[in-house]
């Protein structure tokens, strides 16, 4: 390193950085109050009336064995199978699910399969005033209707036929022990015992009995074939109707999805609950080493009105997140079933963002006046670095490798006035 060299380092010195920025101090204060003001009024503006209104729940999920002795509780329902069952592919998946638009959608629909008619069409939008969305949903929810009589129909049919069973098989153990013996029941229920085999029968026992319940037993059998034959009929007449319903939903359901009154709830709703099934989310790193039996929920509603809203999502939540949960849920080999059991019993909601506005008026107030601070201090030095004045007389002639034979004084503005008065007083004089 030359001498010019070191003597330029010298110069940038953090000792010099300081004397530069120190001589306008007033300045870098001044700047450093206006960004924080502003900063500060930018947190204000963008945080006032900022309200978020929610909770957190937790659900307790696991595999049950309805059928073993020691997985029923006081109530004779399942309760819980083992703690941390399942893996992290599996929570991974059910939680993608819970946050997807589909159960979005569920929560939407709260337990019906079609939406309320005359609220999902956007009045300033004509062409979805056009898409006939209400009659779409009538026509739709009148046929779902339709099939659910029809499911009626065919589950009292199916009642009726079991019904006519249990009788048939009272008929059969009315009966001599000795056709019992020789006769298994389930046969007889599949029409294998006939006529000739009665005839046989009554011929051997010589009982007047026989007659009365071989009548009993076939007036019970003809009864419950005929409601087979009924309960088949009403099966395949729901299952027409069902379908058809389907059909008119899908096509009700995909209009509904077009409206910007949909998207917008479901945006809404899709920002407004998260789900996850590790309680922090620094605990995602550790979520191999994590027992997974928990689903936790963090519900967060914006808006200064909206709290009825939060509260209703909280019961959507509550009421529609088990069911999905159990249907949706991997069952593992040596279990029946899933419970999905919410543990959390308090979950009022309130609002969850108090002293929001003072903490992002001094965060940005902070942030802003820090940045303009740096700025402030870059240009300051910048300008001080491209002054090409002379300012340090003994450096010049160091690096020039010269003597310095004299300089020209500096007279400044005090002395030039002091020089003034001096001179119109001599005139005075």
């Amino acid at each position: 390193m030359n001498e010019n060299e070191q003597l330029q380092n010298e110069e940038l010195s953090l000792l010099g950085l300081l004397k530069i920025l120190l001589a306008k101090i007033k300045i870098l204060i001044l700047v450093l109050l206006c960004g924080g003001l502003l900063g500060g009024a930018i947190g204000f503006a963008t945080s006032y009336n900022v309200y978020y209104w929610g909770t957190n729940m937790e659900f307790y999920v696991n595999p049950v064995r309805p059928d073993k002795e020691e997985d029923m509780d006081l109530t004779g329902g399942s309760t819980y199978g083992v703690y941390g069952a399942y893996g992290k592919n599996v929570m991974d998946n059910i939680v993608r699910l819970l946050n997807s638009e589909s159960f979005g959608e569920l929560l939407i629909l709260n337990g019906d399969v079609l939406p309320e008619t005359g609220k999902w069409v956007d009045p300033l939008n004509e062409k979805e005033v056009a898409l006939g969305l209400d009659d779409k949903i009538v026509a739709a929810r009148a046929d779902y209707n339709v099939a659910l009589e029809k499911q009626d129909d065919y589950l009292a049919a199916n009642a009726e036929k079991s019904e006519a069973y249990n009788i048939y098989n009272a008929a059969l153990k009315k009966l001599n022990p000795l056709w019992l013996k020789h006769f298994n029941a389930d046969e007889v229920a599949n029409s294998t015992f006939n006529e000739e085999e009665y005839l046989r029968l009554k011929e051997v026992l010589k009982d007047e009995y026989l007659d009365e319940a071989y009548s009993e037993m076939k007036s019970a059998e003809n009864a419950y074939i005929s409601a087979k034959d009924a309960a088949a009929e009403a099966k395949e007449i729901y299952l027409a109707a069902a379908k058809t319903a389907e059909e008119k939903i899908t096509v009700a359901l995909n209009a509904w999805r077009k409206t910007a009154s949909y998207q917008e709830l479901l945006l809404i709703i899709l920002d407004s609950v998260e789900f996850s099934y590790v309680q922090d989310k620094k605990d995602l790193d550790n979520a191999v080493d994590l027992a997974r039996s928990f689903i936790y929920v963090e519900l967060s509603v914006l808006g200064e009105d909206n709290q009825p809203f939060a509260e209703d999502l909280l019961a959507r939540v509550q009421s529609e997140l088990p069911k999905y949960v159990c249907e949706k849920m991997i069952i593992p080999d040596g279990y029946t079933s899933t419970s999905c059991t919410q543990i959390t019993t308090i979950t009022d909601i309130s609002l969850i963002n108090e002293g929001y506005i003072l903490k992002q008026s001094i965060k940005f107030a902070l942030l802003v006046a820090a940045i303009a601070v740096v700025v402030a201090c870059v240009v300051v030095i910048f300008l001080d670095r491209s002054d090409k004045r002379v300012r340090d007389y003994d450096l010049v002639a160091r690096q020039l490798n010269v003597p310095l034979l004299g300089v020209i004084p500096s007279i400044g503005e005090e002395e030039v006035n002091a020089q003034n008065e001096s001179e119109q007083r001599n005139k005075e004089v």
